[in-house]
């Protein structure tokens, strides 16, 4: 019998799609290049509202936000002020691959940024090893399955979580280059071996070292930018050596890949640029407009209070994110929420290092939140958005903010509980430093962020197989992923999935005809 339909997804986390583009046609990537022109090139155009940190969940629960409840790697508990560490096993959308395991499917799962550790019969999944971001000690299902894939692949060579604990010299910089690109030979090996070594229908990997090479790397790249600086004896095109890099590895693992019975998807969620945000601007502009009240003096006056008061935010972000992790969320708790008056604090900040994020204090919700939920909330969303889109360049004047998005309007759904209220994007022309509006007072904070990449929300999916079209698409969403993968197996989207599947009908028809009964 016919073999059975399978689903291979390689993630690119964080590749540009404009650089992916600009090196394919300069044959920088022949890999991508030959799959870009075989399959079908799908530009990912989502909400400027869209959190970095919600891109891959967004991708494997097919909904947004306002479903899966994560858009940064710390957020409040609810009904508390306390922060914590992602915990992605409370995210109550399944993840594709349990919905594929209740359908008799398997599925082998690595390193997917945020995602739970799914303990599906018949499948393997490995979280936190050879990632950018790792909340969590690395983990396997079955327990054993990172053991072996380690004895059979070799150690991650990056020891440290490079978004909490960045490069603090030049030396180190380059030597974290260094087991980037050994990194993704790691990864490439480990990929290999896992995907001959046992059955599945579904497999889903994720590179993340175009991720950490472009946060860390963005400014060091002659071929991004010539007025980088020139270095003796280190790569002058550090970001384009990793993106090779994996180019390379994807080819190595396409060799084995039957694209007559695989549909193959590699995917960017989201792109990277030069690191021009605002978002530490949000908690001074509270304070300016007396929403954001410090407690009363008897209440304020510890050493750690004035330590607070007098050390910069850039100082405190650059000493906190070379702390261990639990260590860096006590003090993030502290720092942002420690010194605040609850009982007169309307509106507050919450972590992030993209867009601005504004929690209002809300009676019933925060604990001693003041603000009312009937007309009080709606017209202090209003004010705040109103007085920042008023925020102008001290110097040149432009406008800092580009736009201020109501959460109940652009993420509704039953875990919009978790999120802020209000997310703000920013004009990205030209760093941001002092601003003022209105007349008011000059707000002034040194941008605390050491890294020169940061992310833009546009990316790209490439999508091959047989029966399936060659060209480009029009554009598509994060949201599409999981739906598409259900439907090649013949499955149908759940009710909480956005996204449309890019199947053509034809396909998805043939998938439920013979997918699931022919013989693996």
């Amino acid at each position: 019998m016919a073999a059975r339909q399978r689903v291979c997804i390689i993630g690119l986390d964080a590749a540009d799609e404009w650089l992916v583009g600009r090196w394919c046609r300069e044959g920088v990537l022949p890999t991508l290049d030959r799959l870009r022109r075989t399959g079908t090139w799908i530009p990912l155009r989502h909400a400027e509202a869209n959190p970095s940190g919600s891109v891959w969940p967004t991708v494997y629960t097919g909904t947004h936000p306002g479903h899966h409840g994560i858009v940064h790697p710390v957020g409040l508990v609810p009904r508390t002020l306390t922060l914590q560490s992602v915990v992605p096993e409370a995210c109550p959308e399944a993840p594709v691959w349990s919905l594929l395991s209740k359908a008799g499917l398997r599925s082998i799962v690595v390193d997917v940024p945020f995602a739970p550790l799914s303990q599906d019969p018949d499948g393997l999944h490995i979280v936190d090893w050879a990632a950018y971001e790792r909340p969590r000690p690395a983990r396997s299902w079955p327990a054993g399955a990172l053991a072996d894939v380690i004895s059979n692949a070799g150690p991650y060579p990056l020891p440290r979580d490079l978004s909490r604990n960045p490069p603090a010299t030049e030396g180190e910089r380059w030597r974290d280059h260094t087991q980037l690109l050994a990194g993704v030979e790691v990864k490439g090996t480990a990929l290999r071996w896992l995907a001959r070594q046992r059955p599945w229908d579904l497999f889903m990997a994720i590179f993340t070292e175009a991720h950490a090479v472009g946060h860390h790397f963005w400014d060091r790249d002659r071929d991004l930018d010539p007025r980088a600086p020139r270095q003796r004896r280190v790569p002058a095109t550090p970001v384009r050596d990793v993106y090779q890099a994996i180019d390379r590895e994807l080819a190595k693992f396409l060799d084995a890949l039957d694209l007559t019975t695989t549909m193959l998807i590699v995917i960017s969620g989201h792109g990277m640029d030069r690191n021009v945000s605002g978002w530490h601007l949000i908690e001074p502009f509270l304070r300016s407009r007396g929403l954001l009240v410090a407690p009363p003096r008897h209440r304020s006056g510890s050493l750690a209070g004035r330590l607070r008061r007098a050390c910069p935010a850039w100082i405190r972000r650059s000493v906190s994110r070379r702390l261990p992790h639990a260590v860096r969320t006590s003090i993030s708790q502290y720092w942002l929420l420690g010194g605040i008056d609850r009982r007169r604090t309307r509106a507050f900040a919450l972590p992030s290092d993209q867009l601005g994020f504004i929690r209002i204090n809300l009676a019933g919700r925060e604990p001693e939140g003041p603000v009312r939920s009937d007309g009080e909330y709606e017209e202090l969303c209003g004010v705040i958005a109103g007085s920042l889109r008023r925020l102008v360049d001290a110097d040149t004047g432009r406008p800092v903010v580009r736009d201020v998005f109501h959460t109940d309007e652009t993420f509704p759904g039953p875990e919009r509980h978790r999120l802020p209220d209000l997310l703000v994007s920013w004009n990205d022309e030209a760093p941001i430093g002092a601003v003022r509006s209105e007349g008011g007072p000059l707000i002034m904070e040194r941008f605390p962020d050491p890294r020169s990449g940061n992310h833009r929300p546009d990316g790209f999916a490439i999508v091959c197989g047989a029966g399936l079209p060659r060209g480009r698409a029009a554009a598509g969403s994060l949201l599409d992923v999981a739906p598409t993968v259900l439907g090649s197996f013949g499955l149908d989207p759940t009710a909480s999935m956005q996204g449309r599947s890019w199947l053509p009908a034809s396909r998805a028809a043939l998938a439920t005809s013979a997918g699931r009964t022919s013989e693996a």
